[in-house]
Parts: structure tokens; C-alpha cells; sequence
């Protein structure tokens, strides 16, 4: 039996809800469809609780008929309908009878023979012993159908079906309840999914208004990259990608390609307002990959990556189960199974930020995949376990209160963390093991720290720097040329040959304690680091910064990279350099959204075939 494409109006539209057949058929069309876009649904709703509850809806159906409706046609059938018959003969009988007694009674006595009256006696004997039973019978029958044995029957086989639905519907409910988590997780990534989508939205409005006011002339991007000879490190860092990276279900916002701009000014000639976009100065051409692209042509990849770096990652780091073993908390740096995962969302992203290892690819950053190579389940449960007793902790088993009450005392109580002792430590406070842990570069001890509710935004007494700087630092030393070197105003040539450094091959650098930091809500600085900071760290920080305080440029003091402008150096450019470096930005944005485009056909493309597979299984109607 196919499916029809109905309008809401239509009366098969009800019938097709109804039809479990029909339904059958719309999974099966889902299913058929294959689309990446669907497939969450298909699996976690359609595959699951759908057709546990399609299998409720088949037994209710059967004890229906079996327990209710057959009993009720056999009663009318086979009493009410017969009533009428059987008040007719008795109505006959009773005539007949009467009239005999009539009869028999009117006889005279005196003028009958002996041998006649004996006969006559007898006879009237059978015909009221037939007419009682008759009215005996008739009786019964009609005490039965009017309060009696028939009501009585009708009570039981409804009491039946009452029962077997009740059970029916209680056994069902704890089965979808034991898959709800993976509806709840997958309705909070589609609700922020939508909200993303939304943001897209309204950012494309706001950029069509900027520029249907505006007088420049639009720079299509693959205009751009053929242009004049490159500026001497002028690079470009997308504080995209890093902005929206915790942001379930986000796209990246661009790549972090290097790209050029005719000028035939200084490199120092950039506007100030526009730092935030643009590095000016003789920097090495450094990259720094931020966006979760490279997981999305194959989810699975960043999912083994993260099991082989620990093999305790294969398990729910809380109760043990290699079921669904998919979700991560990018926070503490520790894998879960599904069921766990739905309760560390409902604490809220202040005591755990959860995402998937599979839906949710475009959210790791490599500094949050580092953090959770570093960290995973053994680290992560020697830091939150440090006091517990095995007997405590949940198990696959156990029931959703059970798991509820174990992770809220784990996480949000921290009551199974080991307290500062001197056996333990010897620093005396939970803000010196933080700040020795983050110079040390030892991620474990960053982690207890963290739990021992240390302050994040802690500073070194010795060198008057913040807990950020400091893990920037102790990740990426900066060398010795990027503490010294310093260019002057003025000094950077119109000509690409003159760089002033040597050409070094791109490397990805991560800072998973500056981003473990971050994740638990250290704030980022908004002064400049009193340390200098290697050419990555700067960039991360810039990306950093730019995201949680759009505000003013990012200015490095004189001992930083000579890519960075000093605070004591004011920079102007004239209006031609300040129209190429919008013409930039607005061609990163373009980029952007050419592969929205893209990947907004592709929806639609597997839209489109899923809607010609339901079609094709329509009915004659």
C-alpha cells in the first residue's frame, strides 16, 4: 500500500495518519531517501520511538476488536436483535394459553363424564406447565439483557481491554523513555541548528542593507586573488570559525587562507579600527586552522581519534556503557554515553557543554580536539573520582534518578574531588596548583585546579600575568627573535620580495589549556600581554578576543612579534587602503557564503528526492 501526498483538507490525510500500513510506508520512504540531512530523524525518532509507538498503536487496534467490538456484535446479533422475536412468541403463547384456560374453566363440570374430565384436567396440566416454562425462559432472558448477565459481560470484556491497553501503553512508554534521551539531545541540536540558521539570516539582511547604502563597488572574491603583488605580511585571521566554534551545528564561516591585496602603500599604513581583521607588518605566513572542516567528509574519523587516544574512551566516563559512547563535554574533556550525555545537558553549559562526536563536527576546533586527546576519561576521572567509592557509582543499568543523582554530586557538588593536602601538593591553595600547573603545561593539573574551584582569571604574583597568557606561553614559547625584533614605523616596502623573514612551512599549533580556560569561563584579557607571545598564540588570542569583545583592535606592546602593531604606535592609511581592506572582508564573507549556498542546494536537493519517493508511493484515490 503506497503513500499519497495529501493537502491538510484532504480526507485521506486523516486516514493516513490513522493507517498503520500507511505510516509503515512513510518510514520506509524516509528511509529510502538516505539524505544526511533526515538521517538524525530517521534514526533517533522514525527507527525507534516511532514505530514503538506504530506497534502500541497495532495491539490497541487488536484488543479493540478481540476484547470489544466482536463481544458487542455477537450481544446485538445474537440478544438485542432477537428480543423483538422472542417478546412476539411469548406474546402468542401467553394468548393462546389464556384462551385455553378460558376454555377449560368455562366447561360444566356436572355434564362430563369421568374419563373426559380426567383428559381434559390433564391437558390443561401440560399446557400450564409449557406456558410457565415459556414465561420462565422469556424472563431470564430479558433480566439478562436489561441489568443482568449481558451487562455483566459487556463490564468484563471492557475491563479487559482497559487492562491490556494500560499495560499496553505503560510497557511502551518505558521503552521510548529509555530512548529519550536521544530525542531530547537531537531536538536541542535542531533548535540551535535553527537559531544558527537564523543568525545566517539576519546577518545576510544586515549585509545586504550595509551594502545597498553604501557607494563602493562590490569585489566579487575570486576577483581578488590574482591582484598586484602581496602586501609584506599582511595576513588575514577569520575570528569566524573560533567565534561560533562552541556552537552546536555551526558552519565555518571561511577558510583561514592567506590572502593578498593590491597596495601601493607601507604595511604600516592600516587603519587602526580595522586591526581586528587585518595583521600589518613583516609577519611569517602562519595559518592557523580553526574550523571543524576536516571531520566533515568523515564524522566517524574524529570520533576513533578520540577512543584511540584512550581506551577508556570507548565507555561512558560515568556509568560505564559502550552503548552510543558519542558525546563529549568540550569542558572537562570526557566522553559519555547518550543517556548520561541528556543529563549533563539539563545541569546547563556552566557545569558541562556537551556536543556529539558525530552530528556536531563543525565544533571542534583543534584546540578543543587536543583538549580532549589530553584529557579523555582516565585523566578526567582521576581529577572528579579522586575520593570515590566504586560501589557509588552508577552502571549501565542503573535508572535515569540514579544517574541524575550521581552526576550532579560528581560535577556541580564536586564531592568526589580530592581535597588540597600536603601529601597531596605542596601548594596551599587551589589558585597557586592552578597557576604552577598552567607554566608546567601540565593539563591534569590545570584540570584539578578547575575543580578545586580555583579562579581562572588568577594572576602570577611574579610576573603581574593573567592564567590565560600564561598557558599561551607555556604551549608555544615565543623565541627569542619574537621577544626582540621590533620594526619601525614606516619601515615595511611596498615590494612582496622584502619580507624581512624567511618563508617557513604553515604548522598547526593547539593551546587546549588556554581553551579548557576559556570552556570553564575564564574571561579573555582585553589589555596586551605583559609576556611576548609566539605568532600562533597572538593568534589565537586575536581570534580570541575578537569574539568576546568586538570593541577595539587587539595592540601588542613593542617586545611582541614584529607582525603585531605596538600600543605606542598610532597607525593612519588612506582611504584607498582602507576601501581594499573592506573589499577583503567583504570577500571573506562572500566566500562564506558561496559554500552556504552550496550546502543549502545540497538540502535541497535531498529534499527534492525525498519528496519524489513519497510521491511515487501514492495511492488511486
Amino acid at each position: 500500500m503506497g503513500i499519497v501526498a495529501s493537502r491538510p483538507d484532504d480526507p485521506d490525510a486523516a486516514l493516513y495518519l490513522k493507517d498503520p500500513t500507511k505510516f509503515n510506508g512513510f518510514i520506509g520512504a524516509l528511509a529510502e531517501a538516505s539524505s544526511n540531512g533526515i538521517q538524525p530523524a530517521v534514526e533517533h525518532y522514525f527507527d525507534k520511538i516511532a514505530r514503538q509507538l506504530l506497534k502500541y498503536e497495532e495491539q490497541n487496534s487488536l484488543h479493540l476488536q478481540k476484547l470489544v467490538i466482536e463481544p458487542l456484535s455477537k450481544l446485538y446479533n445474537h440478544d438485542i436483535k432477537l428480543a423483538e422475536s422472542k417478546r412476539k412468541d411469548f406474546e402468542e403463547e401467553s394468548k393462546d394459553y389464556y384462551a385455553y384456560v378460558g376454555r377449560y374453566l368455562g366447561q360444566r363440570q356436572d355434564s362430563l363424564k369421568h374419563k373426559k374430565r380426567a383428559e381434559s384436567d390433564s391437558k390443561y396440566q401440560t399446557k400450564r406447565r409449557n406456558f410457565e416454562l415459556k414465561r420462565f425462559d422469556y424472563s431470564s432472558f430479558m433480566q439478562d439483557l436489561h441489568g443482568g448477565r449481558k451487562e455483566q459481560e459487556m463490564l468484563s470484556h471492557l475491563t479487559r481491554y482497559a487492562n491490556f491497553q494500560a499495560r499496553s501503553y505503560l510497557a511502551t512508554a518505558k521503552n521510548i523513555e529509555a530512548m529519550m534521551p536521544q530525542l531530547e539531545a537531537l531536538v536541542d541540536e535542531v533548535t540551535k541548528a535553527d537559531k544558527e540558521f537564523e543568525f545566517q539570516r539576519t546577518e545576510r539582511e544586515e549585509k545586504r542593507r550595509t551594502l545597498e547604502k553604501s557607494a563602493k563597488a562590490y569585489v566579487e572574491p575570486e576577483m581578488l586573488a590574482p591582484q598586484g603583488p602581496t602586501t609584506p605580511g599582511m595576513t588575514t585571521t577569520s575570528d569566524f570559525d573560533l567565534s561560533r566554534a562552541d556552537s552546536t551545528a555551526s558552519q565555518a564561516r571561511g577558510k583561514n587562507t592567506p590572502s593578498s591585496v593590491p597596495t601601493n602603500h607601507s604595511a604600516t599604513a592600516a587603519p587602526s579600527g580595522l586591526c581586528r581583521r587585518i595583521t600589518v607588518g613583516g609577519r611569517p605566513n602562519y595559518v592557523r586552522d580553526t574550523s571543524g572542516n576536516a571531520y566533515e567528509d568523515n564524522p566517524a574519523k574524529l570520533l576513533q581519534m578520540i577512543r584511540d587516544a584512550d581506551p577508556m574512551n570507548k565507555t561512558c566516563a560515568d556509568c560505564g556503557s559502550t552503548s552510543k559512547v558519542e558525546w563529549v563535554s568540550i569542558n572537562l574533556g570526557m566522553v559519555f554515553c547518550i543517556e548520561c550525555s541528556g543529563i549533563h545537558r539539563s545541569l546547563g553549559t556552566h557545569i558541562s557543554k556537551v556536543r556529539s562526536l558525530t552530528l556536531d563536527v563543525h565544533s571542534f576546533t583543534i584546540d578543543i580536539v587536543e583538549l580532549l586527546i589530553q584529557i579523555g576519561n582516565r585523566v578526567g576521572n582521576s581529577v572528579w573520582e579522586g575520593r570515590l567509592d566504586p560501589s557509588v557509582k552508577p552502571l549501565p543499568s542503573s535508572t535515569r534518578e540514579e544517574r541524575l543523582k550521581f552526576i550532579t554530586a560528581k560535577y556541580a557538588e564536586r564531592a568526589f574531588v580530592q581535597e588540597l593536602s600536603p601529601t597531596l601538593s605542596r601548594y596551599s591553595t587551589p589558585n597557586e596548583t592552578l597557576i604552577a600547573s598552567i607554566k608546567k603545561n601540565d593539563i591534569e593539573g590545570v584540570l584539578y585546579g578547575i575543580a578545586l574551584r580555583a579562579d581562572l582569571n588568577a594572576t602570577d604574583r611574579s610576573r603581574s600575568t593573567r592564567a590565560f597568557f600564561l598557558a599561551l606561553a607555556a604551549a608555544d614559547p615565543a623565541s627569542p627573535s619574537q621577544s626582540m625584533r621590533n620594526i619601525p614605523p614606516n619601515s615595511g616596502s611596498s615590494s612582496s620580495t622584502t619580507t624581512g623573514f624567511k618563508a617557513t612551512e604553515p604548522r598547526s599549533i593547539s593551546f587546549p589549556i588556554a581553551e579548557l580556560l576559556v570552556q570553564n569561563g575564564a574571561e579573555v584579557p582585553t589589555t596586551a600581554p605583559p609576556i611576548p607571545l609566539s605568532t600562533a598564540a597572538q593568534t589565537y588570542y586575536t581570534q580570541r578576543s575578537s569574539r568576546a569583545a568586538r570593541q577595539s583592535p587587539i595592540k601588542f606592546n613593542s617586545h611582541n612579534s614584529p607582525g603585531e602593531v605596538s600600543s605606542s604606535n598610532k597607525v593612519h592609511s588612506s582611504n584607498s587602503t582602507a576601501a581594499r581592506v573592506e573589499n577583503l572582508s567583504s570577500s571573506l564573507q562572500s566566500n562564506y557564503e558561496g559554500k552556504d549556498r552550496e550546502k543549502a542546494n545540497k538540502r535541497g536537493s535531498a529534499g527534492a528526492r525525498f519528496a519524489g519517493k513519497v510521491a511515487s508511493l501514492g495511492l488511486d484515490r
